[in-house]
């Protein structure tokens, strides 16, 4: 049995949908936007400068990554924090939200 070919990968990328790559460059925009004075991280207790947008309602929880209100400024550590680990505090916080605790889905 003859196989074709399988198309050649580059190492370490993932490929975008068209779709998903014009909603990526609204929302470059945005963060721009967002970010044009710098802050402190919104973590209460942080005094680090804001570099990073956090979603407290994921993409896999139905979250939007054009909703600026769905976009948290933090520092890298916390956005990194959030990323690797789920305490009580972040969810108290708003830094990270059930998908089931919203009525009807995301909006």
């Amino acid at each position: 049995m003859k196989r074709s070919p399988m198309p050649p990968r580059t190492a370490g990328l993932k490929f975008r949908s068209a779709k998903m790559a014009r909603k990526y460059v609204t929302r470059r925009v945005i963060v721009a936007d967002l970010f044009a004075v710098p802050e402190i991280c919104e973590v209460p207790w942080c005094t680090n400068i804001a570099t990073d947008p956090h979603e407290p309602l994921t993409r896999a929880r139905l979250g939007d990554i054009l909703d600026r209100s769905n976009i948290r400024k933090v520092c890298n550590p916390h956005n990194v924090m959030f990323a690797s680990d789920e305490q009580p505090w972040m969810y108290e916080l708003g830094f990270l939200v059930h998908s089931w605790g919203l009525v009807g889905g995301a909006s």
